[in-house]
């Protein structure tokens, strides 16, 4: 099981990025370095925040960077989830 998850976290690492491995079930993501801080994936859970924390890496953007939507509105201002 252990070489199956490690082999699978190795294969969806965002590129450019590199991983600290750390003790206890835990992650985080370090954007200014292109790092991961997460737990060595040898367990589905293990896994699991591995998983959570390259999802961070690639779906999210540091503060700075969110860029205003078409229009200067950001998202969360007017749009389609306001009601009419």
């Amino acid at each position: 099981m252990a070489e199956r998850c490690t082999e699978v976290a190795e294969k969806y690492l965002p590129e450019g990025w590199t991983v600290v491995y750390r003790r206890n079930l835990t992650g985080r993501c370090f954007y200014r370095r292109s790092e991961l801080a997460a737990t060595r994936p040898v367990t589905r859970r293990a896994l699991h925040i591995f998983f959570h924390e390259c999802a961070h890496a690639v779906l999210h953007l540091p503060k700075k960077r969110h860029a205003a939507a078409p229009g200067g509105v950001r998202s969360g201002e007017g749009g389609l989830c306001q009601n009419a």
